[in-house]
């Protein structure tokens, strides 16, 4: 069984937690090789190529196509992130359908687990800091992590793409399983 200082699902290749804890034992969640690939190598960071969804198999998923991610310059800094489940009730099927973007980003099939299969997969027994940003899916996360036995000490995640439901009906669980609530811009 492990203990890990962060979990980051949904974790691109900027502002990233490996980049703040580079001795630190971690997992990055990402379901875009390239973002995985971008993140620097360190003794002990897991990089994990799969989406958290609500399935153990294959999802359609929007993402960035390569050409953009490797010239990031051809793009807005909030585009390269910008990936989301199809399955994901958001804004960010508006932002990536949206006309002056759509043709900068693909639907693809990429491996999903479940959140308690990552825990099983990876012997997750405590979790320090637990990071979420993954376009609209971050709710159906953290209801998931909710439904575990680990409860990390600090939970971050994007709302900024989710549901107004979703997030009141999700802030409602953290209160319950005592947690306090504070807002960062797009984060709670």
């Amino acid at each position: 069984m492990v203990s890990y200082k962060y979990i980051e699902i949904g974790t691109c290749d900027f502002a990233s937690l490996i980049k703040k804890y580079p001795d630190d034992i971690g997992l990055s969640v990402e379901p875009v090789l390239k973002f995985l690939d971008n993140l620097p190598d360190t003794k002990n960071n897991t990089k994990v190529n799969v989406a958290i969804s609500n399935i153990d198999g294959n999802v359609n998923f929007y993402k960035l196509k390569d050409e953009y991610i490797d010239n990031p310059e051809k793009v807005p800094k909030h585009d390269r992130g910008m990936s989301s489940l199809e399955i994901a009730n958001n804004s960010s099927k508006r932002l990536i359908n949206n006309k002056a973007r759509k043709d900068r980003f693909e639907r693809v099939e990429v491996p999903s687990i479940t959140l308690e299969t990552l825990f099983t997969r990876y012997q997750v027994i405590d979790v320090e800091i637990f990071k979420v940003d993954t376009e609209g899916f971050d709710c159906n996360i953290i209801s998931q992590l909710l439904k575990t036995l680990v409860r990390p000490k600090n939970i971050k995640f994007e709302i900024g793409h989710s549901l107004l439901e979703d997030i009141v009906d999700v802030k409602k669980l953290l209160i319950e399983a005592g947690y306090k609530i504070t807002r960062e811009a797009w984060d709670l």
